[in-house]
């Protein structure tokens, strides 16, 4: 596919003092190979901003143009020149690409701004929208995880690259951007000056952008909208860490193939939208999901699946739990619900959907009968499910969970493995209504919004002293005490430049 090669540099008289050539995604390529050439030293031409040389300029202007505005009729293809009076900020929004800086060679990451100069401008589509909104979207509030470049001269005429005080940007480029704008560090609920990180309350992308959760939207017409068809994972972070993250990645894999939904963003770059999200939003304890969606149909055309345009979507939230603390303390009370589970037969239970209308149903029936949750049997009377959790009993010593109308759940895997781990027999089987109903020694769920919750009551019966049972007390224990021990753990990245 083509690429877009700068040439970028900044210049003394006659010699440039800095010079790069940088390879860039075309804006509306999925990928691209890239190979990069060692630019020459030599002079370097000037130009100045609509004909105004750099003292006259307006100190409040910013221009904004796509990568392929410029390049397109030249080939792809831009020889080394710099803008007096202008800090260019060349944004690769897909892919990544290399770099000659100073004649050393770099390799950068997608959403990575690089910028020399005094004033500010960005090459990014930005249908529609106005500078001053390109410039806050693309750089303030992504420049909070992105390194950037900031060229400052020492001498007459060599300049060095060093971190400077975001104080030096142009004022559009100042709110939220935090106190230094090439520092890679979690950022706080507070930013410079005391401002508040507009990704606190969680952080989204969406449509190719990082975006506050609260501004993350989805089509009306989108088919993952309108008829549910999309497929999606939720993996949590404690204590700065995702647990078992591979192991989401890769039902989310296998549950993207059973829909046959294909977004463009590979598994490699969902990751780091993933880490990307949770460092922008500056949360220790997360709930991190992430959705491929069908899209919309094509206007005008047949309504099939395969000519929609699938995408992806991923957001960290604060931390959320199924049962509340207080709830999960005096353990849960359960109801069995009198709605029936969609049969395996009609929709594959081990790839995660938002079809819940049976889930809602009997956790509706739960609250009205004044529980706190329910769990659903199937149609011969198995039990399955409940609303995002897996359901264990504990008989005689030994644990069970459904075999059926279940999805593989990580926090069920994990639970399993602590058993094998701890000598306590257990098993994947049938479970009949009345075991739990009637027989169980101990119920307890698991789940990634909560972990091991223990159960005191099934409808009108209570278990052990109406509180969680001694064997699922330990689990949960256990589960908790072996996150802090760092099981399963991959550390939040906080610079996507080596994501």
């Amino acid at each position: 596919m083509p690429a877009a090669h700068m040439d970028h540099a900044t210049v003394g008289d006659k010699t440039p003092a800095v010079a790069g050539a940088m390879a860039l995604a075309h804006p509306d390529a999925m990928s691209f190979a890239v190979q990069s050439a060692i630019p020459r030293r030599g002079p370097v031409p000037r130009y100045f901003p609509y004909g105004v040389r750099a003292h006259r300029a307006a100190s409040n202007v910013v221009h904004v143009e796509t990568l392929s505005s410029r390049s397109a009729s030249h080939g792809w293809q831009i020889a080394p020149h710099v803008h007096g009076g202008l800090q260019q900020v060349l944004w690769a929004h897909e892919d990544g690409g290399e770099a000659w800086l100073d004649w050393a060679h770099h390799r950068f990451a997608a959403d990575l701004p690089v910028t020399h100069g005094r004033v500010g401008a960005i090459c990014r589509r930005h249908a529609g929208r106005t500078a001053q909104q390109v410039i806050h979207d693309r750089v303030v509030l992504e420049a909070q995880r992105s390194l950037i470049y900031n060229w400052a001269a020492r001498g007459r005429d060599r300049l060095r690259p060093r971190f400077r005080r975001s104080r030096l940007f142009h004022p559009l480029l100042r709110p939220g951007i935090g106190r230094y704008a090439g520092r890679v560090s979690p950022p706080s609920s507070r930013g410079r000056k005391g401002r508040m990180n507009e990704f606190a309350a969680g952080a989204a992308y969406v449509q190719g952008r990082f975006v506050p959760i609260a501004q993350a939207a989805v089509s009306v017409l989108d088919w993952g909208f309108t008829r549910s068809d999309c497929t999606y994972d939720v993996v949590h972070v404690f204590r700065g860490g995702f647990f078992r993250l591979n192991d989401h990645l890769d039902r989310f894999a296998r549950s993207m193939q059973a829909r046959r939904l294909a977004p463009p963003e590979d598994r490699a770059r969902m990751e780091t939208i993933l880490h990307r999200c949770v460092s922008l939003s500056g949360l220790k304890d997360a709930y991190v999901a992430m959705v491929a969606l069908r899209g919309r149909p094509r206007p005008g055309g047949p309504r099939r699946p395969i000519d929609c345009e699938n995408h992806f979507i991923a957001y960290a939230m604060p931390w959320v739990d199924v049962l509340s603390k207080e709830v999960q303390e005096r353990g849960g009370h359960l109801w069995i619900a009198s709605v029936p589970r969609v049969p395996d037969a009609s929709f594959d239970p081990t790839v995660k959907n938002y079809m819940w209308g049976d889930l809602t149903t009997g956790l509706m029936e739960a609250h009205d009968h004044g529980f706190d949750t329910c769990v659903l049997c199937d149609a011969q009377g198995f039990v399955t499910e409940g609303p995002g959790f897996n359901i264990f009993v504990v008989k005689d010593g030994s644990v069970l969970t459904p075999d059926r109308g279940s999805l593989g759940g990580i926090t069920r895997l994990s639970v399993l493995e602590l058993c094998a781990e701890s000598g306590i027999a257990a098993a994947v089987a049938p479970i009949p209504r009345t075991m739990v109903e009637d027989e169980a020694d101990e119920v307890f769920t698991a789940t990634t919004a909560g972990g091991v919750m223990p159960i005191s009551r099934v409808g009108t019966r209570i278990l052990g002293n109406d509180r969680p049972g001694p064997l699922s007390v330990r689990l949960k224990e256990l589960y908790w005490r072996r996150h802090e021990e760092g099981w399963h753990r991959t550390p939040v990245r906080h610079d996507p430049i080596d994501a």
